[in-house]
């Protein structure tokens, strides 16, 4: 199976066509949150629009900077992983959107005992899938994808210590956009995509003991 997985689109929709007038042999898409920048549910839908018209299985999870609209927008496509786990096939899919709460007051900001309340709401659905990948906006803290600007881990601890409790294959996430790149936790392949808003992409090949990620720039 080939994913496309993109972050912090910030409303770039142009973006999003570029990605997808360059790359064609894809078979899913994850998004990891951030479709707009303090959007509606027009601006999130704009967004999903191409990519839904693609044709190919599409999962997402909003960013703290998607206000409820632009979360409403993802439900009513069918597409949310929030709280949520799918699956297609052998592969289980589980997500939590959105960011531990900060200084900032950005639109979705979750408390640690939420944000732990859907992980798990989403394990339960997948646990038994052959392999598991977990799509979530933030990092886990304390790794090579959540350094900030001032070069300090601004992740989430909640979903570090979810991933050192819980056996998953692969882990989707941005919200840093300082940090794109890859790192491994507990056996889980872990990879902040970049920020799409700023021509950054990933390619992940997944396929039986195998997982190859490229990293793609516009």
């Amino acid at each position: 199976m080939n994913i496309l997985a993109i972050a912090d689109i910030h409303g770039a929709v142009s973006q999003v066509r570029t990605v997808l007038a360059r790359e064609e042999q894809f078979d899913l898409v994850l998004i990891a949150g951030d479709l707009t920048h303090c959007g509606t549910s027009a601006d999130a839908e704009a967004v999903l629009a191409p990519l839904l018209a693609a044709g190919k299985p599409l999962f997402a999870v909003p960013g703290n900077m998607d206000p409820p609209g632009a979360t409403a927008a993802l439900e009513a496509c069918g597409v949310s992983l929030h709280g949520r786990g799918r699956r297609l096939g052998d592969l289980g899919l589980m997500g939590a959107g959105g960011s531990g709460v900060s200084p900032f007051g950005t639109p979705f900001e979750l408390a640690d005992n939420e944000t732990s309340r859907l992980l798990e709401a989403g394990w339960n659905r997948i646990a038994s899938s052959l392999r598991k990948i977990l799509v979530c906006h933030a990092p886990p803290s304390r790794t090579e994808l959540d350094r900030g600007f001032l070069g300090k881990h601004i992740g989430s601890p909640v979903i570090r210590a979810f991933l050192e409790t819980h056996a998953l294959d692969l882990v989707v996430c941005g919200h840093v956009h300082e940090s794109p790149g890859e790192d491994v936790l507990n056996g889980a392949r872990c990879v902040n995509v970049g920020p799409l808003k700023q021509g950054r992409y990933c390619l992940i090949e997944l396929a039986e003991g195998l997982i190859k990620v490229r990293g793609r720039k516009l």
